[in-house]
């Protein structure tokens, strides 16, 4: 009985409708975005030839990363790109 009184009201729930419509467009707040996080700065050619060398050299990962001003993970990760074969062992000679 209620759907059916809704539909013989339509003049008074248009209103409502309008009503709310009216008051979410008054009450519109704007987003505001923040900027994106600046993505790390590439490594140069000469820096991933320096890690290379210095690994070469018998150093550790984690003092190239900080020589360098990379993370280890780069440091790992440009080594591997470069083919060269890591000792999983390095950190105990």
């Amino acid at each position: 009985m209620r759907l059916l009184g809704r539909y013989l009201n339509r003049e008074t729930e248009t209103r409502k409708i309008h009503s709310l419509i009216e008051r979410a467009k008054s009450e519109h707040i704007e987003r505001t975005y923040s900027p994106r996080a600046k993505a790390p700065a590439r490594l140069t050619a000469e820096q991933n030839r320096r890690i290379v060398e210095l690994y070469l050299e018998g150093r550790q990962p984690v003092d190239i990363a900080v020589e360098v001003g990379t993370s280890e993970w780069t440091v790992h990760h440009r080594l591997n790109r470069s083919g060269i074969k890591k000792n999983r062992y390095s950190r105990d000679s």
